[in-house]
């Protein structure tokens, strides 16, 4: 199963606020945290993800071209990355 980046508005919400913030102010970077085959963590670019497939293995696909294995389901990679998009909305919005 695939996941592009338009299906993600269908993903329920993603309630545990696995979403990082790098930095303050004004061009805060966000990036999602995963978990690597190895158990290593690792930050990925919310951005930059094309898809996500289970193969069963969850795969992400960047615009780069690069492929990164992950133990999280595709759904939870969809919720982290759907939570990232909605922190950028809340910021974009005038308070």
């Amino acid at each position: 199963m695939a996941v592009g980046i338009a299906d993600l508005a269908k993903c329920s919400p993603y309630k545990n606020g696995n979403c990082r913030r790098a930095g303050a102010g004004k061009g805060v970077v966000r990036v999602i945290e995963l978990t690597r085959l190895n158990g290593l963590p690792i930050v990925v670019n919310a951005e930059l993800i094309k898809f996500i497939e289970a193969t069963p293995d969850t795969l992400i696909s960047l615009t780069s071209g690069e492929k990164i294995m992950v133990k999280e389901s595709v759904e939870v990679v969809s919720q982290r990355v759907l939570e990232y998009r909605r922190q950028i909305a809340d910021i974009s919005e005038p308070s």
